[in-house]
């Protein structure tokens, strides 16, 4: 048997692990909310905010976005993103070319989802199969959860599902590929969880699920013998105000941001907050065959 001494000072070092796995890894999931407040201007109760994007992957650019921030005539706010002439690259198993992808996000004044619809049109090429297909996402809060339907129009017939359920941690809900309107001050360290919505990942597996179900009847005589996982996305994330301040450098100015971590795993995310005004003025998403990058121009 090893002498007390060694035993001691294992036991004390895997101590010190544990309280370091759980105060980094487990302890901020358990810690009370801090999510920062959703931040409305008196400007933008009267007209509408306006804000053009360009997305690269490795310094290149692949496409454009633009956002929208409006107020509607029942005191609520419609949040749309459209994406414009984006390229996605899976290697050799897809290629997608995006012509248009738009998202509203119908929210309270306090920035809780009440309804989500977003359209896209996909030119998808996989395993030597070209085709266009037309999507439609329709989701909406029911309680605690988040319900929605995808339609897709593939010129050889039509399709829908249900999407999975999420159960909304916090309704103020992310996405990655959506830049939010504004924040608050935030504090280095601050941390909360966030539910994790995001429709063009939505739309984009359920495109190649149906390009891999034709073809799979296709081999089969019109009978698919396989039956596809549903997509494993984490449905929370978990985001933390980093402590240092970063600059990020636009066409004409300089910026000065506090940056926000989004971490569920697979999916990370990380937001860059102008200190000044509280807007996003850059944003970058993984998971989607890259990293890319939105940065406002």
């Amino acid at each position: 048997m090893p002498p007390r001494l060694v035993v001691a000072a294992v036991v004390a070092g895997w101590l010190v692990a544990m309280g370091w796995l759980a105060h980094d890894k487990w302890l901020p999931w358990l810690r009370p909310a801090d999510e920062p407040a959703f931040v409305v201007d008196m400007a933008d109760e009267v007209a509408p905010e306006h804000f053009t994007w360009a997305i690269y992957r490795k310094d290149r650019r692949i496409g454009s976005a633009e956002t929208r921030f409006a107020p509607r005539k029942d005191g609520t706010f419609e949040m749309t993103t459209r994406l414009r002439d984006l390229e996605l690259d899976y290697g050799s198993i897809a290629r997608v070319k995006m012509p248009v992808f738009a998202t509203t996000r119908h929210v309270t004044r306090a920035g809780e989802l009440i309804d989500l619809d977003a359209k896209a049109t996909m030119d998808v090429r996989s395993f030597g199969t070209e085709v266009k297909i037309d999507a439609t996402i329709r989701g909406r809060v029911e309680g605690d959860r988040f319900v929605g339907e995808c339609e897709y129009d593939y010129g050889g017939g039509k399709a829908s599902y249900s999407l999975e359920p999420i159960r909304l941690v916090s309704k103020n809900a992310f996405s990655p590929l959506q830049p939010g309107q504004k924040y608050p001050p935030l504090r280095p360290g601050q941390t909360w969880r966030a539910t994790n919505i995001d429709p063009v990942s939505d739309a984009l597996e359920g495109a190649m699920r149906q390009i891999v179900a034709r073809l799979l009847a296709d081999a089969f005589q019109g009978k698919n013998p396989i039956a596809l996982p549903a997509p494993d996305r984490p449905k929370e994330l978990l985001a933390r105000v980093q402590g240092d301040t970063e600059t990020v450098t636009g066409r004409d100015k300089a910026y000065t941001c506090r940056v926000i971590v989004f971490d569920g795993g697979r999916v990370r995310a990380r937001v860059w907050v102008d200190v000044s005004d509280g807007r996003v003025v850059r944003q970058e998403a993984n998971g989607y065959g890259d990293t890319l990058v939105l940065q406002r121009d």
